[in-house]
């Protein structure tokens, strides 16, 4: 019904502007490309991606089979792609609960690679990705051929300097515990659940006591290095903003149980 309407938009436009198109989202009910019928050639269209949530295998098996779809009938097309990087934060915020962050620079790296190397024309974000994330992404989008390991080593030894170890450390330990598939329920890891980060997978598989008292260590040792000046306060600030959010969100789902 709605790629219908469109069409019959498009056709009506080109007739008086044949150099202007129709954009639109590719959504929910529909999101995935329409059978039957092909989509007018004035037509750009951006398919809703959850790109932060791929450490579920449904969600990711979902986003790449719609992806294909519209790159294969639309190529060059896609023009206004919409990636939800505003999760876990986002589901966490509807949920009530303090969330485990969502660190996934290399997943954004290689995200942005492949629309890159598909022409995407462009992109209009559902939130920036948290932390330097988000600062990656737009690096990213602008040249997606950069290598995201270079760009971590020049953020943390730039921001960070003496403490730059141990909170590169941080990172990739929550980026690889937020992206490994084999961190999360055995529903998820089949592929038979598509959902959000939750409390209990947040603090109960994400957070674990092992692995925060080992996120804690890192902290402790970047405070100790970061000499007086701007890489202490950005340590400190990066403990109230991240780590205090992180040791209260255990320490509340804990107290539920």
């Amino acid at each position: 019904l709605i790629w219908n309407f469109i069409n019959q938009v498009a056709r009506e436009v080109r007739k008086t502007h044949p150099d202007r198109y129709i954009a639109t989202l590719a959504y929910r009910d529909y999101a995935w490309y329409p059978k039957g019928m092909e989509i007018e050639r004035n037509v750009l269209v951006g398919p809703c991606l959850h790109t932060a949530n791929w450490w579920s295998p449904a969600v990711e098996s979902v986003d790449v089979n719609l992806y294909t779809a519209w790159q294969r009938k639309c190529k060059g097309r896609l023009q206004c792609m919409w990636p939800y990087e505003c999760f876990p934060m986002e589901g966490a915020i509807n949920g009530k609960f303090k969330h485990f962050p969502g660190f996934h620079g290399h997943t954004i790296a290689k995200q942005m690679k492949q629309f890159g190397k598909d022409g995407v024309l462009g992109i209009d974000l559902c939130g920036t990705a948290q932390y330097i994330d988000g600062y990656l992404t737009y690096r990213l989008m602008d040249d997606p051929s950069q290598d995201v390991d270079r760009m971590l080593n020049e953020f943390f030894k730039l921001y960070y300097g003496p403490a730059a170890k141990p909170m590169k450390k941080f990172y990739l330990l929550v980026e690889e515990t937020y992206m490994n598939k084999a961190n999360y329920p055995a529903n998820i890891q089949s592929g038979k659940v598509w959902g959000h980060q939750t409390k209990q997978i947040a603090w109960e598989y994400l957070g674990t006591q092992e692995r925060m008292e080992e996120l804690a260590s890192c902290l402790e040792l970047a405070k100790r290095l970061a000499a007086d000046g701007p890489e202490e306060q950005r340590v400190l600030q990066f403990e109230k903003d991240v780590w205090r959010h992180m040791v209260l969100g255990r320490r509340q789902a804990r107290a539920a149980q």
